[in-house]
């Protein structure tokens, strides 16, 4: 009987849902400015730049919010928070295999959102 061979790894994708998050927090670029800086550091990754941080949407629609766009030397860290709403939703992707990293992302969205429930699905990444 042939060997089976195990497909190599390439990355993991987590994408977050977190609701009700704290309305003054999420609507403010230079407080998400200071999260996405220390979840980079929280998590052990390395930013590639600075973040950007945009207001967009069309003006007094249920889509309108902000984003955040951070770049890591392991790929990218975006979030989309709904300024109606108070729903966000962060999605890390790495390529650097890092220990605990749902609970360490869950615990810190937890601790600067202090969203009401959060949920997330992860994805293996296969070359």
């Amino acid at each position: 009987m042939e060997e089976q061979k195990q497909p190599h790894w390439w990355g993991v994708s987590l994408a977050f849902d977190l609701k009700s998050c704290r309305q003054d927090f999420i609507t403010n670029p230079e407080k998400l400015k200071l999260w996405i800086k220390d979840l980079v550091e929280e998590i052990e990754m390395e930013a590639y730049g600075d973040p950007q941080i945009v207001h967009f949407g069309e003006p007094g629609s249920n889509k309108e919010g902000w984003t955040v766009c951070q770049l890591i030397t392991t790929s990218c860290i975006t979030l989309h928070a709904n300024d109606h709403t108070g729903d966000c939703y962060l999605d890390v992707f790495t390529c650097k295999l890092v220990e605990n990293l749902e609970y360490r992302i869950e615990q810190h969205c937890f601790e600067w959102f202090e969203c009401k429930s959060l949920s997330y699905e992860k994805i293996y990444r296969l070359a």
